[in-house]
């Protein structure tokens, strides 16, 4: 049937193709759809093997093996090049998916540099190239890397610059200095690393913008790296604050600031230290720590919007600006309409003092101030000394209760027109729970004294202020958080008068 041997080895290789190709392409096909549906690493290896290296394979066989191409023609070599470049890519391939694939972020693989990655992907190219050229084309190795070695010398003028970056990326890289995640400051410039390649590191700044550094001028200049030797991050703000202030009110104000705001770390303990005293003020530099430099744009404007509202609270000046001069009673007029805005009115209008004459009102307010905090400042900390009774004007705030597992259950919430702290008026100084602002708060805050002495004058307030104190401890407080027009069948005010206009220094 088959005149020669040849004949009918060439007829098992066409069978064996027929059937392998088809087979190998469709198990292809259906181990890469699976690996799709799972998200898997090796999806790209298995699609390398179906597009180009088994057509390839394929192709090859064919002209050796079925047309009788002889294996050192150009065609057959060609063919035989690609096939082993697709094998090399292949490799790479799986290699990658295997090492550096969705690995954790502390993994060796994740701090390894991409500089030194691509490395050691480029030296296996080059291996692979030099096993092919041998191979296939039967070029001798040696005289090959003698014409390389004359050529590079010349190619290494042409393209000194891009080489210089080159070079200094591996300096940086056997030196390591930066890895990427670190937040560096090169000359005005402040960014975290997102990426170092062969020519230049990449920096994206806070507010997203992305800046290239190349290798070269970071291995000359000198910078500063946030995240080195630990990502602990020292924040020092300096502040200046009135003559009239004594240094050891104003420090203690900062440091009750520094303990309450978010992201402020107590160890190492954060310091206020008087550093000189200027034309206007008295200058204090605030020193605190953050764990991560990217915090530190947050935590700082919380820490400064802090410092408003405390020092109004507290009675502390920050100085107006030099150019902002008034005389005389002038002065103290403006300033203190500004800091004190009239509290009668309010006091007309609040539900729970319906019940009181002009007079126990004008009482009240005698011992009256204002008091103003941030969102999210607490106002009262669990435990602590309760100032006064508490009236809302503006803003919101929530009550907790802290639980011996150290989390705290909400028990009300408090809206313009309604207290808390009443619990002083059973002379309960410690407060039972955590009160904390949720908007910008407004409050005027009634003193233990005056507030004593309208309660014994008046057995109806008192009562009232009694319902409040049971209703809030019963657990019902969560229902409206107190509405007392509807609680003590007040006159509805639904609006509180509205604050005067703070105007700006």
């Amino acid at each position: 049937m088959f005149d020669s041997p040849l004949e009918l080895n060439r007829l098992y290789w066409t069978i064996s193709l027929v059937i392998a190709v088809p087979l190998l392409t469709v198990i292809l096909v259906e181990l890469e759809q699976l690996q799709r549906r799972q998200s898997s690493k090796y999806r790209s290896v298995f699609r390398y093997l179906r597009v180009t290296t088994i057509p390839l394979l394929a192709a090859w066989l064919i002209l050796v093996k079925i047309m009788g191409t002889a294996v050192d023609d150009r065609l057959a070599k060609i063919v035989a090049t690609l096939a082993d470049v697709s094998g090399i890519v292949v490799g790479l391939a799986l290699v990658n998916a295997i090492l550096f694939s969705n690995v954790s972020e502390d993994s060796w693989q994740a701090r390894t540099p991409k500089l030194l990655v691509d490395i050691v992907r480029s030296i296996l190219v080059i291996i692979g190239a030099a096993i092919v050229l041998s191979l296939v084309w039967g070029v001798d190795l040696g005289q090959l890397a003698a014409a390389l070695g004359i050529g590079s010398i010349v190619i290494g003028l042409a393209i000194a610059e891009p080489l210089g970056n080159v070079f200094a990326g591996l300096m940086l890289l056997v030196e390591r200095p930066v890895a990427v995640g670190d937040w560096i400051k090169i000359d005005d410039s402040v960014g975290q690393v997102i990426e170092i390649n062969w020519r230049a590191i990449h920096l994206r700044t806070y507010y997203g913008e992305l800046i290239v550094v190349p290798n070269a001028i970071l291995a000359k200049e000198s910078f500063n790296n946030y995240s080195r030797p630990t990502k602990l991050h020292t924040e020092p703000i300096k502040l200046g604050f009135s003559y009239d202030d004594p240094p050891n009110k104003v420090r203690a104000m900062l440091l009750g600031l520094l303990e309450q705001t978010p992201g402020i770390q107590h160890e190492p303990p954060p310091s206020v230290r008087v550093i000189d005293y200027g034309d206007f003020s008295v200058d204090y530099e605030v020193i605190f720590f953050v764990d991560d430099y990217k915090k530190i744009f947050d935590t700082r404007d919380a820490f400064m919007t802090k410092v408003w509202y405390a020092a109004r609270r507290e009675g502390i000046t920050i100085p107006f600006p030099t150019a902002l001069e008034y005389g005389g009673e002038e002065k103290e007029t403006i300033l203190d309409a500004r800091a004190n805005p009239p509290i009668a009115e309010h006091l007309e209008n609040l539900a729970i003092l319906a019940g009181l004459s002009d007079g126990q009102r004008a009482k009240l307010e005698t011992g009256a101030t204002w008091q103003f905090f941030a969102r999210n400042e607490i106002v009262v900390e669990q435990g602590t000394n309760l100032e006064g009774l508490y009236l809302i004007t503006r803003g919101r705030i929530r009550a907790s209760r802290k639980n011996l597992d150290g989390t705290f259950t909400d028990i009300f919430e408090a809206g313009p027109g309604e207290v808390f702290g009443e619990s002083i008026a059973n002379a309960n100084r410690a407060s039972d729970l955590r009160i904390s602002a949720l908007e910008d708060l407004d409050c005027i805050v009634i003193r233990p004294n005056e507030l004593q002495s309208v309660l014994m004058s008046c057995s109806r307030f008192a009562r009232e202020i009694s319902q409040l104190t049971e209703l809030r401890n019963s657990g019902l407080g969560v229902r409206s958080a107190s509405s007392h027009s509807e609680l003590f069948g007040f006159p509805r005010t639904d609006v509180p008068p509205k604050m005067p206009a703070r105007s700006k220094p």
